[in-house]
């Protein structure tokens, strides 16, 4: 994806801003940030299994105060309809234009190229949700903690219908490995543990 790509262009000039803040590699000069809204961190059930978005409504909590009822109800209206609208063609999804043609789309079906359930999303929705999140818990438009939440989906399945990241588009995934591999590398110059390089606040 060309956002991808532009994130990390982005990204270069971030860690070379950290590193020139750094004054040694044993004190880096950055804080942990982890939300205090858990339903947005990666969460496990106690067999390991990565919990779905439909399964983290019962962790969600009423926001403090009064809110704007018209924009939540537009913002929620975005977002469903976008799910909705990827479940409702994900088992067409790369079908040629011809099947389509014999084939109308009419209503949710399970099946496709994914074998996908009646109702389950694909990555555009999955990568969607990751974006919302981080807008959500940052409070704006941070880089690093979107690429944070890509890349769990890319790893963990954060945020993805069926637990687990099924498909991928070549240009998003050279670009996360690239990703990866510039946290490893700033994390080993560093020393800064990985479990904690996800957690990072941008300067």
């Amino acid at each position: 994806m060309g956002m991808l790509r532009t994130i990390l262009k982005r990204l270069r000039d971030l860690f070379s801003r950290i590193a020139r803040r750094s004054e040694s590699p044993a004190n880096h000069s950055l804080t942990e940030v982890e939300t205090e809204k858990n339903w947005l961190n990666l969460r496990y059930h106690a067999d390991g299994q990565i919990k779905k978005p439909d399964e983290l409504e019962n962790e969600m909590e009423n926001p403090p105060n009064l809110i704007d009822e018209k924009l939540l109800d537009r913002t929620s209206g975005s977002l469903i309809g976008m799910a909705l609208g990827d479940a409702l063609g994900a088992h067409v999804e790369f079908r040629p234009h011809a099947y389509l043609l014999a084939n109308p789309v009419k209503d949710l079906e399970g099946g496709g190229t994914w074998g996908l359930k009646k109702g389950q999303f694909t990555d555009d929705t999955s990568m969607a949700l990751c974006l919302a999140n981080s807008l959500v818990v940052r409070r704006g438009f941070i880089p690093y903690d979107q690429l944070v939440r890509y890349k769990w989906w890319f790893e963990h399945g954060y945020m993805s219908s069926t637990g687990n990241c099924f498909d991928i588009g070549a240009a998003t995934s050279q670009s996360l490995h690239e990703f990866i591999h510039r946290q490893t590398v700033f994390a080993e110059s560093y020393r800064i543990p990985l479990e904690k390089l996800d957690y990072l606040s941008d300067p």
